[in-house]
């Protein structure tokens, strides 16, 4: 996305507000700084992407409590290795000139790294799940952990993180009594190896087996 902004300021408040009087949260989805900053300014409660953020983004979301969303393994998928084979990812049908650029943001070190050595904690999973298959999402643990993220913090970006940024914490995000369950298991921990996450094999929603 070029636009650094794409709505005014005031249009963005008045997003917020109407969001909120409905009790609803809102997420911002952007790549660069200056967009970002105004969203958090106008109290958006997510920020999503953000792949162009600077020091000084971080610092606000950092002050303002509010969470970001990273997707890694998205971008880490959406092109080829090198730069000639940018073709080669999952978004091939894009125009070079979009590969290309898709190619440097996964050449460098991703904002959530910077986030989680500046010391945020407010971050939730996400995932461009659509772009690759359903599932394929779980690799998003894998790409954290190898960015440095201790592996119980990538899945409590999953889990008790989540639910939280929505507004869901009293019902979802913890195994606790009262709360939907929604359970997932593997056959060994992945806190020794978090690519078990790419390999459940048992799943329950809202208390009933669907895989075991």
């Amino acid at each position: 996305n070029p636009v650094g902004q794409a709505m005014t300021d005031e249009e963005m408040h008045a997003i917020v507000e109407t969001a909120h009087s409905l009790g609803r949260r809102v997420i911002a989805d952007g790549h660069h700084a200056a967009g970002i900053e105004a969203a958090i300014r106008a109290g958006v409660d997510s920020v999503d992407s953000i792949h162009f953020a600077t020091a000084d983004t971080l610092e606000l979301i950092k002050k303002s409590g509010t969470y970001m969303q990273s997707h890694i393994y998205a971008m880490v998928a959406a092109v080829g290795d090198t730069r000639e084979t940018v073709h080669e990812g999952i978004v091939w049908w894009h125009p070079t000139y979009v590969l290309e650029r898709l190619f440097d943001i996964k050449m460098k070190p991703f904002v959530l790294q910077r986030a989680y050595r500046a010391g945020i904690r407010k971050i939730a999973f996400a995932s461009d799940v659509g772009n690759f298959p359903h599932g394929d999402n779980a690799r998003d643990f894998i790409e954290y952990v190898k960015r440095g993220l201790p592996p119980m913090f990538a899945i409590q970006t999953a889990t008790v993180n989540a639910a939280e940024a929505i507004g869901r914490s009293d019902s979802l995000g913890s195994i606790e009594v009262g709360k939907i369950a929604d359970v997932i298991a593997t056959e060994n921990s992945p806190l020794q190896d978090i690519s078990e996450l790419t390999r459940v094999s048992f799943v329950m929603r809202e208390g009933l087996v669907y895989l075991n």
